[in-house]
Order: C-alpha cells, then structure tokens, then sequence
C-alpha cells in the first residue's frame, strides 16, 4: 500500500545516506538519550573496559550490564573471535582510531569526531559511542589525556558520556612515548611514589599518581626548608621555580611532568638530565630543615658563648647553673622567665628538640615556619634576654636602683623572696588592678581578709 511503499522509500534513502552504520540490535541502548538504568549499566561496562577487567561473565545472564555487552560486542563479533566485526561498527572503532592517532602531541577538539560518527554515512547514536571509544582507549600503549577546556580530567565513563554531549568543550592529547620519557617515569616514581599500584596504575592514572605525590611532596616540607635554602644562587631560584609550579591549587598533571618541569630545566628537553635535576633539587629541600636547625644551633652557641663542639642542651643546663642564683632573686620577663623554667627542667640531648621550644619561646613562632628575617630576629632576641639577666647579675640589693622587694613565707614554711622592677603604671595594669579590687568587693564578707590574702599570696607564688 501507499505507507508500506513510502516506508521503504524512505528506507533506501536512509541506506544510501547512512551506509556505514553501525547495527547494534538494542533498541534501549543504540539511542541518543540512553535511559537512566541502561545509562548506569552501559557505564558500568565503559569502566571496566578502561580498567582491563574482565567482561566474560557478561557473555550469558539477563542484567542489563549483560545485555549491553552481548549487544554491544558479542552480536557485533568485536568480543566474539567467531564472528566478522559488523562492518558498520568497525568503520566506527576505525574512525575512532584514526582519531587518536591526530592527537599524538597535540590538542584534537572531539567536536569533529562527534559530527563525523553522528552525521552522514555513519548516522552513530550517542548511546553506544562510549562503549566503542572505551575499547580503543583501553587498547592504545600510548598515554591519552581529557581536557575539558583547558584542564585534565581523568579518563573514565564519566568524562566519555559527558564528552559525547558536548564534545566542542572536550579535547584529547596523547602523549609520544619513548624509551627515555618512560625511564623518566620511573625515576619520577622512585622519588615521589612510594606504594606502587598495580593493573591500570602503570598506564591511564600513571602520570596524574605521579603528580598528586609530586604536590602531597611539596606540602609537607615545613616553611623554613622553602626560604633557608641554600646553594647557588642559579639553583635556589630554580628550586624556587619548581615549588612555585606545585604550588598551584589546580595542575595539569601531562603539562606538569612533560612540560612545565622539564622547560625549567633546559630549554631543549633532556629527560635524563630533567630527572637527575629534580632528584637534586627533591634532595636539597629534603635535607634543608636539618641545615636551618643546625644554622640555628649555631646563632644560639655564638649567641650564649658556648663552644662550636659543645652540645646546645649541655650547654644550657651548665648556663643554668651559673644563673641560678639570679633567677632565683629576680622576677623577669615572661619570655626570660618561659626560657628559664624550660632550660631547669630540660631533659635531652637532642638538639632540635630543645631548638625547637627555644625558637617558640623567643619568638612564639616554631622553627618550621621560619623566614630568612626570623633567624637574626631570633639572634636578636636571644641578646635581648641575655641583656636582661645582665642587668641585674652580680649587683647588690643597693645597686639595684627602681626595684622592689618581696618577701614572704608560704604555708609550709618555704621562704619566697623576689625582686622586681618599678614600672609605670599603664591602661592595661590600670585595668587589672581594678578587675581585681572589683573582684574582691564583689565577695564583701564571704571571704575574710586573711582567705583574700591567702588567694593572692597563692597567685604571687605562680608568678615566682
């Protein structure tokens, strides 16, 4: 009849103009909008396509993940070694061949791939193109990467659908191999990552593992290893150039490791020489914290006269014991009183330990974070405190002009006997001199005077 003729009308029309189609017999799946639960089984497949696992359970069964493999691969010989490949889906894995092979060293939009599968000749569907471009993804020895725009972004089922929706915003760059861009992979490897992976570690998510430890490498080395660092001047800044690439929040990992690194080195890329550079560099900030403590050791030994060969801890325990008597008449400042009290209980010998309290004592900054101004303020700052012991060491009670004297007895019959400077009274004792009397009228007769004196004897002995 009438529409039986037009159908078949339109039918050779069709055929003439999609004569590389390719047969996927699935009507749910060989569509441009996948439903959601074949979407989620199609995905599943693409994943474990790009992972190299295996798919020979899918051969039989009645899930969707199984109908979607037996219609996508199976039926259409691609899985099946009994079976000619259906000639319309091998044009399409050819094209996508062909497609990967322009990429190589190069940024290729996959716009134009979409509009030759889905257009005339092929007329492909967006539902099964993930499946294909999974295959031949999964089979290329060289190392493909996504961008979206102008970052990466991992391989996977994901970035396949999302690219076969827009695939204008969707580009691929894959990577020339060699031998010697493959050693220095490796020698990347042994610095930086130290739990080698197995199966799909050594191919798709090689570059961007190597990276994340490159990055989780540079945020953990403490400040003071960034800006002590010493060496020549050329080498400080190259290494300066270095932390502030992997500084970077968001980092491509291929322009990263075959772009950005071996750039700064030499112009005309050596990847052997790129290697042994970084290895160098990777050694220099890695041991600069123990050369910062140890510059700082130095500063403290000149600082309190102590000898080059002696032992800092040592040193200080004997320094306390020719000040004791000193520190027991005066009152001081916080900072000398802090560095007092921790030199009279120190018990080690390990020298960056005790240098790593003594810098937070005198400059309430830990030795970590440290600048090049923070090494001569702490030189600084250690002259300061010395000054002050000075000033009243070896004088007598009537030397000591502008200081006051307090004695008294506590509970157990132990002598406290202190003395302190004058100083001018300012807003803020102003203040605390009020909160206190303001403290004690508040408890009016609750407490006698004896009870109030007792409390502020007890916070005097603190303070001692």
């Amino acid at each position: 009849d009438t529409e039986t003729g037009f159908n078949n009308f339109l039918g050779k029309i069709f055929e003439k103009y999609y004569t590389n189609t390719p047969r996927v017999n699935n009507e749910l799946l060989n569509v441009r909008n996948i439903g959601k639960q074949y979407r989620k089984a199609r995905n599943t497949i693409v994943s474990k396509l790009l992972e190299n696992e295996d798919l020979s359970d899918y051969i039989k069964g009645t899930s969707p993940e199984a109908i979607i493999y037996r219609a996508a691969f199976v039926h259409t010989g691609i899985a099946n070694a009994d079976k000619e490949i259906e000639p319309g889906c091998k044009e399409i894995l050819d094209q996508i061949q062909a497609f990967i092979k322009s990429a190589t060293g190069k940024k290729v939009s996959f716009d134009g791939l979409m509009k030759l599968l889905t257009g005339k000749n092929y007329g492909a569907r967006e539902g099964i193109l993930p499946l294909f471009m999974a295959v031949k993804f999964a089979s290329i020895t060289s190392i493909p990467f996504i961008y979206l725009k102008n970052k990466e972004v991992e391989l996977n089922a994901e970035t396949l659908e999302n690219l076969c929706e827009k695939p204008s915003e969707y580009f691929l760059y894959v990577e020339r191999e060699s031998g010697e861009k493959e050693q220095y992979l490796q020698d990347l490897e042994e610095l930086f990552v130290t739990e080698m992976q197995s199966g799909i570690y050594n191919r798709r998510k090689r570059v961007c593992i190597i990276a994340d430890k490159m990055q989780a490498w540079y945020r953990s080395l403490p400040q003071v290893s960034l800006h002590l660092l010493q060496g020549a001047a050329d080498e400080v800044k190259q290494v300066g150039e270095l932390c502030k690439i992997l500084r970077k929040i968001e980092i491509n990992p291929r322009e990263l490791l075959f772009e950005k690194i071996p750039e700064l080195i030499q112009k005309d890329i050596d990847w052997k020489l790129t290697a042994e550079t970084v290895a160098d560099m990777k050694k220099d900030l890695d041991s600069s914290y123990q050369l910062a403590v140890a510059n700082i050791v130095d500063i403290t030994k000149e600082t309190f006269g102590f000898s080059k060969t002696d032992n800092v801890c040592a040193g200080f325990m004997e320094w306390y014991t020719t000040k004791q008597d000193t520190f027991e008449k005066y009152v001081f400042s916080d900072k000398l009183g802090n560095l007092r009290d921790y030199i009279k209980t120190l018990d080690t010998y390990d020298e960056q330990i005790c240098i790593k309290r003594l810098t937070k004592i005198v400059l309430d900054i830990y030795l970590e974070d440290f600048t090049k101004q923070h090494a001569k303020e702490y030189e600084l700052g250690l002259v300061k405190l010395l000054a002050e012991v000075a000033s009243v060491e070896g004088q007598s009670e009537s030397e000591c002009n502008g200081t006051n004297k307090i004695t008294f007895f506590s509970s157990d019959g132990k002598k406290f006997e202190k003395s302190y400077a004058q100083t001018e009274e300012d807003s803020t004792s102003y203040f605390l001199k009020n909160a206190i009397t303001t403290a004690m009228e508040e408890f009016g007769d609750s407490l006698d005077q004896n009870q109030k004196l007792a409390v502020l004897i007890q916070m005097i002995e603190e303070l001692f």
